[in-house]
């Protein structure tokens, strides 16, 4: 039987624009020993990646069986059967919204199986963990895992237990509505851009959800930068934002001057209006009309409407996913790549209660 090597769809190890990716890869059914393990690290881009398939291949010349990357790991093909314990994914939306099909969050994550995870959330900034049951101290683990979880700046929602993780809920301890719950997080935003240091992503649990509705949207600000005009382009290249902590034209509408208890006040900062992803290098619209308030050296008057429009264009349909939350859902975002809000569509008095942390490079 000859060796053939075939790519699965979603092997973010070959896509070209993915870095430092780092994996693990298995041949079996070399004609000395047939349970012979090849253990290759991918790293850096699609060179060393398309490598480690050529020389898997070379290797295997002799032996029966077929050699298949799928996610990114190389498993082998035996009579019509796979052998892989590879966890796959699944898109969940056109635009964004990925599923991680096979982990269990709940079980310490082998180095194999966390530099999947990482591959795969650098190509899909959203991804989804389907039937998961962690507590606070297992949703900081998690996050931990990617750097350095952090209490939330509101004060009232920090879990008792575990201050890195926070409540997403519109529930009071007496079992009322908790009104600011309600409409707390429900415009366009990117988390945290008020601060000194970035996050670089964060994370929900769902522990319960409403009937009907009460999804969250996220918007691809990548894919949006991409779509702008050029002329748009040349001018955000050289603009810094500047940003307060929900001093945004979204934050006015939303918040007002309630805006919720904090331990210290938020000082002005200014971050560049288009960014760069870390990982791999993608450009990014980074305004948001929540804590975006202008930009250096342009008047408000001038600065709101440009913060609107660039808000109404990443929000297009064709740029958003809307994730239909289960209970026992982890979904994680690069903070780095996308604005997100509440739906906020359902019914106040339908119990929404989820478990959040967010976290920041070490």
């Amino acid at each position: 039987m000859q060796w053939t090597v075939s790519v699965h769809e979603h092997a973010p190890v070959l896509a070209p624009d993915l870095r430092r990716v780092r994996a693990s890869a298995h041949v079996l059914g070399n004609r000395h020993h047939e349970d012979a393990v090849l253990l290759a690290a991918v790293r850096d881009d699609v060179h060393r990646g398309a490598t480690l398939v050529a020389g898997a291949r070379q290797g295997a010349r002799d032996g029966p069986g077929r050699v298949c990357l799928v996610g990114l790991e190389l498993v082998v093909i035996q009579g019509g059967s796979a052998v892989t314990q590879t966890p796959q994914l699944r898109p969940l939306g056109e635009a964004l919204g990925t599923e991680a099909l096979g982990i269990d969050l709940s079980n310490p994550l082998e180095k194999g199986t966390f530099a999947w995870i990482q591959a795969a959330f650098a190509e899909h900034p959203v991804l989804v963990f389907r039937d998961q049951d962690l507590g606070a101290p297992g949703l900081a683990d998690f996050g931990r895992r990617f750097g350095v979880p952090r209490p939330h700046a509101l004060i009232k929602y920090r879990h008792v237990d575990c201050p890195e993780v926070s409540w997403l809920t519109n529930v009071e301890e007496t079992g009322r509505i908790d009104w600011y719950g309600v409409k707390r997080a429900t415009d366009w935003h990117t988390d945290s851009t008020f601060e000194d240091a970035l996050p670089m992503l964060a994370m929900l649990h769902a522990k319960e959800v409403p009937a009907e509705k009460g999804g969250t949207m996220f918007a691809d600000m990548r894919a949006a930068y991409d779509a702008l005009p050029g002329l748009r382009k040349q001018q955000l290249s050289g603009l810094t934002g500047l940003h307060g902590r929900s001093t945004g034209p979204a934050g006015e509408r939303l918040y007002g001057d309630d805006k919720g208890v904090t331990e210290k006040k938020y000082q002005e900062v200014r971050w560049p209006a288009v960014t760069r992803h870390p990982v791999t290098g993608r450009s990014i619209l980074f305004v948001n009309p929540m804590h975006t308030h202008g930009f250096v050296g342009m008047k408000r008057e001038e600065a709101w409407p440009l913060i609107e429009e660039l808000a109404d264009h990443a929000t297009q349909e064709r740029f958003v996913y809307y994730h239909r939350w289960r209970v026992g859902d982890v979904l994680i975002w690069d903070e780095r790549a996308t604005m997100h809000r509440g739906a906020g569509d359902y019914r106040p008095d339908a119990r929404r209660i989820m478990l959040r942390t967010i976290v920041y490079p070490n």
